[in-house]
Formats: structure tokens, sequence, C-alpha cells
């Protein structure tokens, strides 16, 4: 991606960026800074003198021009809520000696929307180019040691502070107070100013001071190798700079536009060096807006500065240290599929031809996904039972066997026994127990699903009673003419009945002579009518089925007949309610960790595992949320309104939808979970998957399946279906087709959350540094190649060939190492690199770590 130093966006548009391309800017100047403004208004009205004249004779009357002045208010003291998108390191967690901090900001303005004070800045230093202007911020790194006071000493600063302040440090070296109380500290040059009238509005706000010794804020902002009696902080205007990244693939920070801008603050400082031992580490953000007439600092001196945010981590030794890239390479050697165990052999359990050992069978529902829990019978035992979840690592037929269905009034009917271990598999009976937990926990749903069926019985209902009643005239459903003629048929099916039974010779049949009345002249058997009536019990029960399912369809369709999609609007807004709810599960939504994780060993630390949906699963878990509310169906096969809804659902998922452009609903298929520190220091590490252009798999052709497969003419790249991360270090992604169809899965750092690292090599003699080999260019050379340097340099503490770093305070010299920068890309590529000024996009760029991606190009042999 050439390399950009603009101060703004270009006025016209951009070309949009794609996943892994960055745009960056050198700073993002507002347009109102903080701080006194004035207005300035007046009015000149023009008029001709006389209509029949011409324009040029006119009466001009200028109002004089009023002024109000008001002031601009920016954070200085804390910042908001939100101002804060991510830092490196991530706070907790350990890094290499050679990165330096980082915090991004959400406001891309930050940075740049205070000016710190003139008298701290060289004449016309921040204003000699307009590629370059002098933050307010800097983030500077300690080691706790270098911040930690004495109970005495801290008493003694805060003497003259409000008594309910805690007179103690924060575990990054802070101490806690407000705005207004600043001013009171005791025994210590106070760099931050607070002005009664300006910051009147953050008087009462919570903010972090920092004490540091005297000869170290001294050397932390004067000039390096200038004078050192003066403070300086220009050189902060090369450690800040704005990205405008892709947000494609990212969990946190996608954005409906596809793409955002975030500030980024570094770091001068790194960790400490050829340390044996693991250091912590405390980042601030502090303040360079100082008070103007602060005295100068002397060696013994403590100097108080605001911080705005603050973290810590860990600082490994200079030894056996695990970076980016090697977190990646792990990954890539450790991938598998969601089970217990990486070496288990698969046997084929209906293999009966030789003699199958226990630990056969155990290592055979390894290989299926099974784990074992502590399980309870009805009579009290405690026993163990098989287990796994909806996560699995091979495709699991649906239906289990010919004419099993996931349906059920309780649950416990879908436990099977395993015959070969003599244990009960429980993984579907406690799926249909989730489902029914989780409805139950909906008060919405349950309110919804009990007026639908409510609604669906009682239409069905009628619908079914006009069809058996209308023939015979009663309640007004038909004519007593029609009745009367529908008479004769009647009867003549009742003797045929009676007939049928005689000649059946049934020991019932002198029963059933004895029992007679009579009725015109004939005899009708009683036990005739008993069989009647239960036969036209039967048919009712299948026309009201039937009425029921007519009944949802109306409900479930705009009055052109389409049916709900979540493009239309529907005659039940219960419907709408159910359906989402019922996709959100089928998408794994609020299902508990520990049924997609049955057991830890499925997923170790720092690994990689591929699984498929086990639709059998899914299934149960819906129908125990559906069988709530069933006030009539005393069997799973008579609860007509749950069938309704399910075959109102699978109908809408087998329907094209217009919207997306003809396909049908994406379903997850399949998925991938990863464990790995990688997520703990990038957040936002991006997710890229890669189909095929047709898919391998038909739609299903069977009409009682609650859900289908992907038809053929699926679009050959669907998105990411979910990208969530369960904990801090474990995400899990799912995607709508499996290998082969699904043919690669890229990770990819993310751009405004990749490391900034002072070099490839820091001892206490040397650090070398790779220079990178950016362009300036609108386009890159065709011969230029990803990856491309132009060798590296050392640097010794002597000062050779440049004094860019400073071994003693573990700092960087900005103004050195950019000019550094500058003038060795310069050299023999005037034409590639055209700057001939430092830049902190340049520097930015150079610091930031290599993007870093994970190709995994062949998943159906994992």
């Amino acid at each position: 991606m050439p390399l950009r130093n603009d101060q703004r966006i270009p006025s016209g548009t951009p070309r949009p960026l794609v996943p892994g391309e960055t745009r960056l800017y050198s700073y993002f100047e507002p347009s109102l800074t903080d701080g006194l403004h004035y207005i300035k208004v007046s009015q000149i009205i023009e008029a001709p003198a006389d209509p029949n004249e011409s324009d040029q004779n006119t009466q001009k009357d200028a109002t004089e021009a009023t002024e109000q002045a008001f002031i601009a208010v920016a954070s200085q003291f804390s910042l908001q809520p939100g101002a804060v998108d991510s830092v490196f390191p991530t706070p907790g967690t350990r890094a290499e000696h050679t990165i330096l901090p980082h915090i991004v900001l959400t406001d891309p303005h930050l940075p740049w929307n205070r000016s710190p004070s003139i008298v701290h800045l060289p004449p016309h230093k921040d204003k000699e180019t307009d590629q370059s202007r002098t933050t307010w911020l800097a983030l500077m790194v300690f080691s706790v040691e270098e911040l930690q006071m004495d109970k005495p000493d801290i008493d003694n600063v805060m003497r003259y502070l409000p008594e309910n302040l805690k007179r103690e440090q924060s575990e990054t070296g802070a101490l806690r107070m407000i705005a207004r109380d600043m001013p009171k500290l005791n025994g210590v040059i106070n760099a931050t100013a607070f002005n009664n009238t300006l910051d009147a509005k953050e008087a009462t706000e919570t903010t972090d001071v920092v004490v540091l010794p005297g000869q170290l804020f001294k050397a932390l902002f004067t000039e390096p190798g200038g004078d050192a009696s003066k403070l300086n902080v220009a050189s902060y205007k090369h450690m800040a700079h704005v990205r405008h990244i892709a947000t494609d693939g990212m969990a946190n920070a996608g954005s409906k536009d596809g793409d955002a801008l975030f500030s980024i603050v570094i770091s001068r400082r790194t960790g400490p060096i050829d340390s044996d031992l693991p250091t912590l580490m405390a980042v601030h953000l502090l303040s360079l807006v100082f008070d103007e007439n602060m005295p100068f600092s002397t060696a013994n001196d403590r100097v108080a500065m605001t911080s705005l945010h603050s973290w810590t981590y860990t600082c490994l030794p200079s030894k056996n240290v695990a970076g980016t890239s090697d977190l990646l390479t792990n990954l890539g050697q450790n991938l598998n599929i969601l089970r217990t165990g990486d070496n288990v052999k698969p046997f084929a359990s209906g293999d009966d031809s030789r003699d199958v050992s226990l630990a056969d069978i155990i290592e055979a529902r390894q290989v299926e996904g099974y784990t074992l829990l502590r399980s309870r019978t009805v009579t009290g035992e405690v026993t163990a039972a098989l287990f796994r979840g909806p996560l699995v690592p091979r495709r699991v037929e649906r239906p289990l066997r010919d004419g099993l269905t996931m349906q059920s009034n309780c649950g416990s009917d879908l436990a099977i026994l395993d015959k070969k271990l003599g244990l009960m598999n429980k993984t579907y009976s406690s799926a249909w127990q989730l489902g029914k937990t989780l409805a139950l926990a909906d008060e919405r749903f349950c309110f919804a699903l009990s007026r639908l069926r409510n609604a669906v019985r009682g239409r069905g209902l009628d619908r079914s009673k006009h069809e058996i009643h209308a023939p015979f005239g009663d309640d007004g459903y038909g004519p007593p003419s029609k009745t009367a003629d529908s008479m004769v048929e009647l009867v003549k099916g009742l003797c045929d009945i009676n007939a049928n039974q005689h000649a059946s010779r049934d020991p019932e049949i002198s029963l059933a002579r004895n029992r007679r009345c009579q009725q015109d002249g004939e005899e009708i058997s009683l036990n005739s009518i008993d069989m009647l009536s239960q036969n036209s019990t039967h048919i009712s029960g299948r026309i009201s089925s039937h009425s029921n399912a007519e009944a949802l369809m109306f409900a479930t369709s705009d009055k052109k007949g389409v049916m709900y999609n979540e493009h239309t609007i529907t005659a039940s807004p219960d419907y709408v309610y159910i359906y989402s709810w019922i996709l959100d599960k089928v998408h794994l939504a609020n299902v508990p960790v520990q049924y997609l994780i049955p057991d830890p060993s499925f997923l170790p630390q720092e690994t990689l595992r591929f699984f498929f949906i086990d639709d059998n699963w899914i299934d149960a878990l819906i129908d125990g949320a559906l069988s709530l509310a069933n006030h009539w169906g005393h069997g799973t096969d008579r609860d007509e309104p749950r069938n309704a809804i399910k075959l109102a659902i699978n109908e809408c998922l087998r329907t094209p939808d217009e919207p997306l452009g003809g396909w049908h609903v994406p379903l997850p298929r399949y998925g991938l979970l990863l464990r790995s520190q990688l997520l703990v220091q990038l957040p936002d590490i991006t997710v890229e998957a890669v189909f095929s252009e047709t898919r391998s798999e038909p739609i299903s052709k069977s009409g009682d399946e609650f859900r289908v497969q992907a038809p053929i003419n699926t679009p050959p790249k669907q998105p990411i279906l979910v990208q969530k991360r369960l904990a801090p270090d474990t995400m899990y992604c799912l995607f709508d087709a499996a290998p082969p169809d699904l043919r690669r899965v890229i990770f990819r750092m993310p751009p405004h959350q990749q490391c900034f690292k002072i070099g490839q090599i820091l001892t206490n003699k040397k650090l070398t540094v790779p220079w990178k080999k950016p362009y300036t260019t609108t386009e890159r050379p065709s011969t230029a190649q990803p990856g491309d340097t132009l060798g590296s340099t050392d640097f010794d503490p002597t000062g050779k060939p440049a004094p860019i770093f400073d071994w003693n305070l573990r700092t960087l010299n900005p103004e050195c190492f950019a000019t550094f920068l500058v003038d060795h890309e310069r050299e023999g590529r005037e034409k590639e690199f055209s700057d001939e000024e430092p830049t902190s996009a340049v520097l930015g760029l150079q610091l930031s770590n290599p993007i870093f991606e994970l190709d995994i190009d062949d998943i159906s042999s994992k």
C-alpha cells in the first residue's frame, strides 16, 4: 500500500480500502481546538436607491460587528468513556523488551485537539511544515520501581488534599484526586496548570497524577543532545499518527461503512535491556500541557504530571521470548479437529469381525467428540454418561436413524443407550433441556409462543369444525337441506360399519348384538357408534393438523402471500419474535460455553480446532424451546401447533429470499475455535474465509427436516456468519459451508492493533534495525514484492552511526531516528520515496511490526 502523509483525507473520494490495506496520516488537526475563541458577526444590507436605476447606485446600511466569546472544552485531566480502542501490550499480558507500547484512540483528532505550551517548543518548530504537528499527549513506560514512593512521601505530597482521598498509589504508581485539588500538591513541582475559568467544567473530574524524579523528568522532556536547561517536547510530534483501516473480518472494530479511523500514540521507551527476570511495567498517557510558570526541576526535585490513562504489563527477559510470528507459526503447526486427544485412531464401530477392546471403544468415542460427565439416574445413583455439544469433529447423519425425530415432551426419551459401553448418551436430552431452559429464561419468548400457539390452535379448530360440521348444517355451518340430503349416506355408512363388524366375527360381536337400539326401523350397533366416534375424532385431528398449518401460514405471510423472512411484514408480531429467536439459537446465540467446549482438553492453549455442526443437536434444542405452552397435545405427534411452527420456518428456509439476491438463508455448518494469547494481544485479529466458486452439495429434498443444506447455487463468497469472543483468549467462527466448499481460512494481524518495535535485536551492545521499503508514489513498481527491505543497520551506545537511542534511559530519539530514516530511504530512491522531511507516518510505518498472516489452504485434510 503506498504511504500517505496527507494532513486530511483528500476532498475527492479515495479508493475504498480492501482487507489488509491501511492509509497513514501524520496528523488530524481538528478545525476547532480547545481554549478561548471569538465569533464576530456583522450585517450589510444593500438595496437599490430607485427600482428604475441600475444596481450600481445602491444604498448600503452596515451594522456594527458583534463579538461573542466562547470556550471550546476538550479533555485535559481524563479521557472520556470509549476514547480508548485498545492498548498494546494488553493489560496483564507479557511482551518482549523490544516492544514500544502504544495506545489506539477512537478519536483521530484527540492527540492534536490541544497544543503544548509554546514556551516549551523551539521557535516555529511546530509550524515549519504542514506535514507535522506536535501533540499534547505522550505515552511513556516506566518500571514500577521508578514511580514507587514511600508512605511518608505520599502523605507529605497529599498533605493539603481532602481527608477522604486515599493516601496510596494505584497499581500503576499513580495518585488519584480531583482536578481542582491538583494545585494543592505539596513538596513537588506541579507540571500541569489548572485555570479556574477555562477548566471550570472539569474541576470535579477525577484524575491521576504520577510523581517523577526530577532527573528522569529532565531527561525525558528536554531535547536529546541539546540544552538540558530548557524543556522541549517538539520531538513527540513523531510519536503519533492516524490510521485509516478496513474493518472487514474484525470482531470488535467492525463498522457499517467497512472502515474506521484511529489515532495512535507510541511510547519512546522500551523495557529493561538484558534483564534475566520478568519486570512489571507501568504505561502512562501523559499530558504535555505544562504550566508556563513552573520552575525548572533539579535532580532532587519531584515533578507531578497528569496521567489520562494507564495500565501495566510484564516485560519478558531477553531470552526465551515468544513473539507474534512464533505464536502464529505454532498455531499453524497445531491444527486439528475438536475432540479429546490428538493421536486417537478411529475404527469402524459396526465391524464385528474382530474383538474390540474397551480401549478401542473409548478411542472411537473420542474420535466422535464425546466426553464423560457425571450423571444421576432416576433412582438417585451417581453414574457416568456420554456427552458432546453441537460442535463435533466429523459429519453426523441426520436423522441418526430412519424414523428418529428430535421431538419430545420431556427430553429424557432422547437419551440413547450406548450398548458397547453400557452408558447413556445424554447429548440430545441435555440439548432439549437447554432449549427449554433458554426459552423459560426469556419471558417475551414464552408469552409470544403461548399467544401464537393459542391463535394457531383456535384458527385451526374453527376451520376443522367448519369442514366436519358443514355437511350436517350444525351451528350454522351449512343449510338444513344439505344436511337432510347427507343423512341417507350417513345411515348407509353406519350400516356398512356394523356389517363389517359382524363379518369379521370378532369376539365382541355377541355383545354388539345384545346392545342395539331402534331408529326408524333399523338397528344400529352401539359399538359401531363408538367406533364411528373414534374414527371421526381421528379425522378431525388430521384435518386440524392441516388447518393448523394453513392458519400459521396465513399468520406468517404478508398481504401478497410472501412468507416472513425478516424483510417483510407479517400479520403476527409474535411469530416475528419466535422466528428471530430460533434463528439466533441456530447460530448458537446464548448457548453456554460448557456446551460448546464440554472438556478443557478439547481446546488446549495455543491451538486452532475445526468442527462441524450437529444438526440433530440443534433440532433437539429448538424442540425443547417450542415444547412450552403445550396445552392440548398429550403426545408429540398430537402437538399440532409445534409442528406447524416448524413447518412454517422450514418453508421460509427453503424459499429463495429476494432481498438476499435470490439465495436461501445461510445457516452455519462448519466452524473453527481459536485459543491463543494472540487474541489477548490483538483483540481485532482479522479472519478471512475463501470459498469455492460453486457448492458441491445440493439442497435437501426432505420436507420434514427442520434445517436444509445449502443449495448448489449459493454465492461463492459468503461472509462469516458468526465471529464471537468466548473469553479474552478464545474465539469461534461459524461458516455456512464446509470443506471442500470452504477452501481457505486466513488469519491476519489487524493494522491498528499491531505492535511497534524499536528494532530486531536490542542488547547492551547494539541495536539492529531492519529498514522497510515504503513508497510515496501512487503505484508501486512492478518489481516490488511484499516484505522487501533495504537491509539493516547496527547502532552502538557510542552514537555510531547516529545517536538514535539512549541505552541508559532505554529511550528513542525520535527526531534523530526519523531524520536518519528519511535519508536512508531516499538514498538512490528519490523517485520512489519523495519525502524530504521526517514525518510521524513514515516513522510509524518503520516502527510497526510486520503484519503476519497465517494462511490455511488445505482445510479438508484437517
